[in-house]
């Protein structure tokens, strides 16, 4: 099953206010979000050679689900993934398949945390 793409549009911050939602209790406890902090540890040459896996690998998290949004930093020393999972020790399963893991070439560190707060737009993503 896909995850739901959602349209973009430009809302003003009072729209956006109006359009966020508070999730229940029991929405939370199921939409445990995680932050990947993802640095390299490895020359750029390094990273570029392993990218289309990576990309592949990103492309898979995506159709199961795992991964919400992900990107570059600017400058390029690494990247952030927003991902979901039920527990920490998912993520660091997931990201063990990472092929940038797999050929040491970055660490990563997670924040886990609750989201309580979302536009509908994110709310709908989020399972």
């Amino acid at each position: 099953m896909q995850a739901h793409q959602p349209t973009i549009t430009n809302v003003t911050i009072a729209e956006r206010t109006e359009k966020s939602v508070l999730f229940s209790y029991e929405e939370k406890m199921a939409n445990t979000l995680f932050v990947i902090k993802i640095t390299y540890t490895a020359p750029l040459e390094a990273i570029d050679r392993h990218l289309a896996d990576h990309r592949a690998y990103l492309d898979q998290c995506y159709v199961d689900g795992h991964y919400l949004t992900s990107g570059p930093q600017v400058p390029r020393a690494g990247g952030i993934i927003i991902a979901q999972g039920s527990s920490r020790s998912d993520i660091d399963a997931l990201m063990a398949k990472d092929p940038f893991t797999i050929h040491n070439l970055i660490q990563y560190d997670v924040i886990e945390f609750e989201a309580v707060k979302a536009i509908n737009e994110i709310k709908q993503w989020i399972r």
